[in-house]
C-alpha cells in the first residue's frame, strides 16, 4: 500500500522515510526515485511548486 507517501514530494518522502513515519518499505535508490517523480510531473503537467531544489540538484535533476 503506497497510502503512508501520500501526496509528498521527494525531500517529505526522504525526511519521512527516515524518521520512520508511515514507513513499510525501503528506499534503495532514491535518485531514480525523485527522477521518476519529476518525469510524471511533467508528463502529466502538474507543478513542481513547492518542492525542495535542492532535493533534485543533489540527484544531478534540474527542476
Amino acid at each position: 500500500m503506497n497510502s503512508s507517501k501520500g501526496s509528498a514530494g521527494p525531500s517529505d518522502f526522504l525526511r519521512r522515510s527516515n524518521n520512520g513515519k508511515g514507513l513499510e518499505y525501503k528506499i534503495v535508490r532514491f535518485c531514480e526515485y525523485v527522477q521518476k517523480y519529476r518525469a510524471v510531473k511533467i508528463k502529466f503537467g502538474l507543478s513542481l511548486e513547492g518542492n525542495n531544489a535542492k532535493t533534485f540538484t543533489t540527484c544531478g535533476i534540474s527542476l
